[in-house]
């Protein structure tokens, strides 16, 4: 072979790209990956956000695990575009080497998808991992009813493992939930409102109640915070102070817990409900029975505020901004928590072990 035809060989060693859009067909290998990070992202809600948070932090939390397993709706087109432009720039007759090429760009796309597979907890990554090696396996079972995918694809055995081994980890509900989820996400105030009163159940203290004017105030300085692209209580922020009348309701002082979150593509419901999962996890720094003063071994101010059996009312605010790359949520109870009367922390008889 002539100089102006590159060996086998070294087109296999050409180097793998990505990024463009294009639509794809279900024979397309770019609409499994597709389908794959659309089964992946509902794992990362699952396992990393909807459940109720663990006493104790455990692995890649769900910002991470969700913005990690998403594939480039465009990988596979500009994995062939980068082997035909080597190959273009050699001379080489594109059509000669098309399948090369569909190769080339088969092997990039495992590649890539096997790399955000590593960010799925272990019980997937066992179950699922021969689906990437063999992108034509059969499913282990249909969840076409979930997906609202077509019947066959490459790496549609990979997407439904997933599912699978999610019902099995979760049972029904989870799929179902998940299906919820992707079809009628809830609005953000919903979804917080109800993840707080989760986690307030669990230690066996009343639920909060919504409030239109707490939401109204929350949800301005979550503006406020967005603009500023900056995080910090309003008590502290010399532009308005703890005796700000924000901070003032029902004639005593609001409690306020804030959560600084990165801007992904997640909805606002999903950010106030992770943001709600973090104030609880504090409670690994928690020293039961009760907080007396002095140090403790983290941060317990969230949790405390969230979990405080004496707060009765509620709002929420969230925002973002073009230009920042966070989220900003904001919740304010009445009456407020972390209270200390006369000096002595009132923490025993408001923040109640699990149940």
């Amino acid at each position: 072979m002539g100089r102006s035809s590159p060996s086998r060989m070294a087109l296999w060693a050409i180097l793998l790209a990505t990024t463009t859009s294009l639509v794809v067909s279900a024979e397309d290998p770019q609409y499994g990956a597709t389908m794959f990070t659309k089964a992946a992202r509902g794992v990362c809600w699952i396992e990393k956000l909807h459940k109720l948070p663990p006493i104790k932090k455990e692995g890649v939390n769900w910002g991470t695990c969700d913005d990690n397993v998403r594939i480039d709706d465009d990988k596979y087109a500009k994995l062939v575009k980068n082997t035909e432009d080597q190959l273009t720039k050699k001379n080489a007759d594109l059509n000669k080497y098309r399948g090369m090429i569909n190769d080339n760009a088969m092997k990039g796309m495992k590649n890539s998808i096997r790399t955000k597979f590593q960010r799925l907890p272990s019980a997937y990554r066992s179950a699922c991992a021969s689906y990437i090696e063999d992108e034509n396996k059969a499913a282990p079972k249909d969840y076409s009813s979930v997906l609202n995918d077509a019947s066959e694809y490459p790496f549609r055995g990979l997407a439904h493992c997933l599912l699978n081994t999610l019902e099995n980890e979760n049972g029904a509900k989870g799929i179902s939930d998940m299906k919820s989820n992707m079809d009628n996400p809830k609005p953000f105030l919903d979804a917080i409102l109800e993840r707080e009163n989760e986690n307030r159940a669990r230690h066996g203290v009343p639920a909060l109640t919504m409030d239109s004017e707490l939401n109204t105030r929350a949800q301005r300085y979550a503006e406020i915070l967005a603009r500023k692209c900056h995080m910090e209580h309003m008590s502290k922020d010399p532009e308005f102070g703890e005796n700000h009348p924000d901070l003032q309701y029902n004639g005593g002082r609001t409690g306020e817990n804030l959560a600084e979150l990165k801007a992904m593509q997640g909805s606002d419901a999903d950010s106030g409900v992770d943001g709600a999962n973090e104030w609880y996890t504090e409670i690994e720094n928690y020293p039961w029975p009760a907080w007396t003063g002095g140090k403790t071994k983290g941060v317990i101010g969230h949790f405390t505020a969230s979990v405080w059996k004496s707060s009765q009312l509620v709002g929420y605010g969230v925002a973002r901004r073009d230009g920042c790359d966070k989220i900003l949520v904001v919740a304010r109870y009445s009456p407020g928590g972390n209270v200390q009367s006369a000096g002595m922390p009132k923490y025993k008889e408001n923040v109640l072990p699990p149940l």
